[in-house]
């Protein structure tokens, strides 16, 4: 092999290495985004081990095909509509939606509540189908929307289905986040909740994340013993009397059942 020939190998070689590695950086942002909603530049500098100006780049060309977009206000990048697509496409093939698909809806029809079906992906629960409520006052969550497992009822609900070690590989901290005055804050309040959940056989959420809300939760089992996502009421917490709960959450519970029923 000649000289020139060594020169030109050498530079396809450079090429293919900087091609896998900006094709590298660009999934491990789209791997950022599955924890987080909104990544700075220096984010992604920092978690890489990259610089800021290739950080930059690799947001730029993200963004240029709408997996990321930019919130001007902030300077931050959040998942973009190529990016949301892609998941809602993936969420469409599984089973347990289409298991749940009538009867979400058969639920909302009879309580006129806003009716969801909620998958756990890491710490957080995803919205994986949707049953808009029939009032004018209504909550209104959309499909992919990511809320922090031990913040919402569906999350417990799921939580509570789990073996127990399970959980506590996925919050090994004690101090756990919280949204409002009235979220959990520790793994141990959260333990001590999933107890109740599991004797009720429902879980809620009394405006632990937003104030203006609340919901109840049953999880769907199918017939190993596998719980694969939990199906949700939610409502204006100016329309949730005191005894909602034991209303709502037999009926949710119920649904649940007769999703893991067919899985």
């Amino acid at each position: 092999m000649s000289g020139s020939d060594l020169e030109v190998a050498d530079e396809k070689g450079d090429a293919t290495a900087s091609l896998i590695g900006s094709v590298g950086n660009a999934l491990q942002v789209l791997l950022l985004l599955q924890t987080s909603s909104a990544l700075r530049v220096s984010d992604v500098a920092t978690d890489l081990g990259i610089a800021r100006s290739s950080a930059h780049r690799t947001l730029t060309l993200l963004q240029q095909f709408d997996f990321v977009e930019q919130d001007l206000s902030t300077r931050t990048y959040r998942r973009g509509p190529a990016l949301v697509e892609i998941g809602l496409a993936a969420v469409n093939q599984l089973p347990v939606r289409r298991a749940a698909y009538q009867p979400i809806r058969n639920l909302r029809d009879v309580t006129g509540e806003t009716t969801e079906l909620c998958v756990l992906d890491g710490r957080d629960v995803v919205v994986a189908d949707v049953a808009e409520g029939l009032l004018p006052l209504r909550v209104v969550d959309e499909l992919g929307d990511r809320m922090p497992a031990h913040l919402t009822a569906a999350g417990k609900a799921i939580l509570a289905a789990m073996p127990p070690a399970d959980v506590f590989a996925l919050f090994p901290e004690e101090d756990l986040e919280t949204a409002t005055d009235r979220s959990i804050d520790s793994r141990a309040l959260l333990t001590s909740h999933l107890d109740s959940v599991r004797e009720l056989g429902y879980a809620t959420n009394l405006g632990e994340t937003g104030a203006e809300y609340v919901g109840v939760a049953a999880a769907v089992v199918d017939g190993s013993g596998l719980v694969r996502g939990a199906v949700t009421l939610a409502l204006p917490w100016a329309r949730a009397g005191d005894g909602f709960a034991t209303h709502l959450g037999p009926q949710a519970r119920r649904a649940a059942e007769s999703v893991g029923a067919v899985l």
